[in-house]
């Protein structure tokens, strides 16, 4: 069985980034390869949704963690994405028993490493674009972002979220710009360049901004 690990929203201004972990065998590989699920930048959120259901019905395994921006202002972002993975592989081979490959899209640089996990070897791959080049990664990219758009949507409609939620998004920007103050911590990751230069008012959210000082380049 393989493991498929990916994340989504680890550059984005507003909300959680969100990782997720996809066990499949090669036949339910084929079958969801057969359903259309790549990337999910490639597609569509409806169409995301859509494929959701048919992913939850073939995995042996799925999890999905989310990591907050108040610990996103307070931790290194790729250490957190990091043992969001790990955690993810120890409790999938736990569980399982039979997972012998896991296959990560990269954070930071790609290696392949050989682990025992719970007394069991299991081959580790980190790849580049490992989200567009193997289904079952592919699916934990599908699941991440609907998890993801979920949060989004929940943070539109309590406090009037505005574009994407991405600092590169002007009109996300002006909205933080005119709301931060009254934004929980849960919502804005304060520690984003996009944030300190938008000048005193961004350094409301209850401690010291200087001391928590990474740009939003972690998240490359």
């Amino acid at each position: 069985m393989i493991l498929g690990i990916d994340e989504a929203g680890r550059g984005s201004l507003i909300g959680p980034m969100i990782v997720a972990g996809v066990v499949l065998d090669e036949e339910k590989e084929r079958r969801l390869t057969e359903l259309g699920v790549r990337d999910s930048k490639a597609l569509t959120p409806r169409k995301r949704a859509k494929l959701l259901s048919a992913i939850i019905d073939e995995a042996y395994f799925l999890e999905v963690i989310p990591v907050g921006p108040e610990d996103i202002d307070l931790y290194n972002l790729n250490t957190l994405t990091r043992d969001a993975m790990d955690t993810i592989i120890k409790d999938a081979v736990s569980m399982l028993g039979e997972v012998n490959l896991v296959i990560l899209d990269r954070v930071g640089k790609s290696y392949t490493e050989t682990r025992i996990i719970n007394g069991r070897k299991v081959k580790i791959i980190m790849e580049e674009k490992a989200d567009a080049k193997y289904t079952v990664v592919s699916a934990a990219s599908i699941v991440a972002k609907v998890f993801r758009d979920w949060c989004l949507s929940y943070i539109q409609k309590e406090f009037g979220l505005l574009g994407s939620g991405y600092p590169s998004d002007n009109e996300t920007v002006e909205w933080v710009r005119n709301n931060l103050e009254k934004l929980p911590r849960w919502v804005v990751r304060h520690k984003w360049r996009t944030i300190r230069h938008m000048g005193p008012s961004s350094s409301t959210a209850g401690f010291t901004l200087d001391k928590f000082m990474r740009d939003e380049e972690n998240a490359d």
